[in-house]
């Protein structure tokens, strides 16, 4: 209770008297106390100085003697090649060396295949007649009585004509299915009236449509068959 009485005691004088001048912060100071035991544990060692000027160099001194010669180094690793030089100017050819052997013929390549045969080119125009060559013995199938007038032939007949009296047909038989067979037309007389060859189904005589006139004294003509049409196969005088 004395103590809450003096505080408030003192806030009264405070009041009433105001607040006094702040006296001296720092005393005077005191007598340094002994020291005390060893020293606590060494400082960080403060930032290097900056290095001094260099002092003036003093004389050279005597060579020494020279040293033994030290242990061969290792060798260095090889140098970059150099770029390479220009070639140089290019020798006389050498003399031609001997000509050798001749190598072993090589095997015959298989044949290639044959190639088509191309189409039969027409017939050329009929050459005139040859000289008249030596008769031959000639066999027939027929040979018929003189005609005088038109008759229609058969198949390896022989067919006297007698045209005196004038012109007229001998019309040959087909040519289809008697390939080599042949019919002859003879002239008997010195008449200058023709005999007209015919043929069937518009089948020609070398190539060339019938009828056709033939005439010359004491000449024959044989016809032969292909199996399609007639040729001419001799032209005589007998």
């Amino acid at each position: 209770m004395s103590d809450i009485r003096t505080a408030g005691l003192g806030s009264i004088v405070k009041d009433m008297w105001g607040t006094g001048a702040t006296g001296p912060q720092t005393g005077a100071t005191g007598p340094q106390g002994a020291t005390g035991p060893g020293g606590g544990p060494a400082g960080p060692q403060g930032p290097t100085g900056p290095q001094g000027a260099t002092g003036v160099g003093g004389p050279t001194g005597v060579g020494g003697p020279t040293g033994s010669a030290g242990l061969l180094g290792p060798t260095g690793s090889v140098g970059v090649q150099g770029a390479q030089g220009s070639p140089g100017v290019t020798g006389s050819q050498g003399p031609q060396g001997a000509t050798g052997v001749q190598g072993v013929l090589g095997a015959t390549g298989v044949q290639g295949v044959q190639g088509v045969q191309g189409p039969t080119g027409p017939f050329g125009p009929t050459g005139p007649f040859g000289a008249t060559g030596v008769a031959g013995q000639v066999t027939y199938g027929t040979v018929s009585a003189v005609k005088t007038g038109a008759y229609a032939a058969a198949i390896g007949e022989l067919v006297p004509c007698d045209t005196s009296g004038g012109a007229f047909t001998v019309t040959l038989p087909t040519a289809v299915g008697n390939t080599g067979k042949s019919v002859t037309i003879k002239q008997t007389t010195s008449s200058a009236n023709a005999i007209n060859i015919a043929t069937t189904s518009a089948q020609t005589i070398d190539g060339v449509a019938a009828p056709q006139g033939f005439s010359g004294a004491k000449r024959a003509w044989t016809f032969t068959s292909d199996g399609t049409n007639w040729y001419i196969t001799s032209s005589y005088t007998v």
